[in-house]
């Protein structure tokens, strides 16, 4: 069973990447593998993130915690760059906000997908 505890552990083991590069989003049938949005796509698509977004209050257990909230919201603990992005956080000890805003998981993919079709040829994926 896959739990924060698990993924923490494995994303521990990892090399320090700042931009997550090597995260990935595996659809169901784990045929196609999206990357993580970086830091580039987010900016340019922050508006497209921000109009697909709920605002929440912040439960006092994620503060300081951003990686907690992106598992309790996605079910992945790579969101949580950007959730520090998106409400203007700069570090992971600056997470105590009063409210929070949390972008859709489809429009996190739509921009991760839109960036990724302009670099392969879709139509040669064999599937």
């Amino acid at each position: 069973m896959k739990t924060i505890d698990n993924v923490s552990k494995f994303n521990s083991k990892r090399n320090l990447n700042i931009d997550y590069l090597t995260s990935k989003l595996v659809t169901n049938n784990k045929y196609f593998i999206v990357p993580a949005p970086t830091y580039e796509v987010i900016e340019k698509n922050i508006y497209v993130l921000l109009k697909n977004s709920t605002i929440k209050d912040l439960n006092r257990k994620y503060y300081m915690k951003p990686h907690y909230l992106s598992y309790d919201e996605y079910g992945t603990t790579i969101f949580d760059y950007l959730l520090m992005y998106i409400n203007g956080v700069q570090s992971m000890e600056d997470f105590i906000i009063d409210k929070v805003i949390i972008p859709s998981l489809d429009s996190i993919i739509s921009i991760s997908t839109s960036s990724l079709r302009n670099k392969i040829d879709m139509e040669s994926v064999r599937w």
